[in-house]
């Protein structure tokens, strides 16, 4: 499920008008409108994708597998969490990434990588602890990485800068993978033990 498609959706259903950039908004005639609509996204609303696609596709459970209690899990694969930010002058929102990414070296050492990632990092925490200045053609992006997971941050389109987080397995962050419906209201999700 992409939540910046969900969230385009809510906002065309509602007559908001919009105009998108790649998974985000370039700009909207609404933003309160559309940030209430992004905050409002919950589990539940996961649930109902999933249950929409569930009861489409076939299932190699039989009416007695469910009777019985089987069923399908609805688990997290990867989550990405980003924040866009729209420059209304493009060419002096480059020019001032690419003038902090010197600042920035030391994002990925140990030290800085346990305060961005909220975690703490020692000895025998796997994984490379580094930063990447990353340039191909020409749009730089830095790029920070704990365990399975990274956040990076790139000049988007010439218009945006955006910053992102990619967790590609929840455990580095001590939750599990499953998604629970009881006790969940909106965002953050409450990710179970399973």
């Amino acid at each position: 499920m992409n939540g910046n498609e969900w969230a385009k959706q809510q906002a065309a259903q509602q007559g908001i008008s919009f105009r998108p950039l790649d998974n985000g908004f370039a700009s909207c005639e609404d933003p309160q409108a559309l940030n209430e609509i992004c905050e409002s996204l919950s589990a539940a609303d996961v649930h109902a994708f999933f249950d929409r696609w569930q009861a489409a596709l076939p299932s190699p459970f039989t009416a007695e597998d469910r009777e019985r209690g089987y069923t399908h899990a609805l688990a997290f694969r990867q989550l990405e969490i980003s924040d866009t930010r729209m420059f209304d002058r493009p060419r002096a929102g480059r020019a001032w990434f690419e003038a902090t990414l010197l600042d920035q070296l030391t994002l990925g050492r140990p030290d800085q990588a346990a305060v961005i990632f909220g975690r703490r990092v020692n000895r025998q925490t796997p994984g490379r602890f580094q930063t990447k200045i990353i340039t191909p053609g020409v749009e730089p992006a830095i790029q920070i990485q704990f365990r399975s997971s990274k956040a990076k941050q790139y000049f988007k389109e010439g218009r945006a800068l955006r910053t992102e987080t990619t967790i590609n397995d929840t455990r580095d962050f001590g939750v599990g993978r499953r998604l629970f419906l009881k006790g969940a209201r909106a965002w953050p999700w409450r990710l179970g033990g399973g």
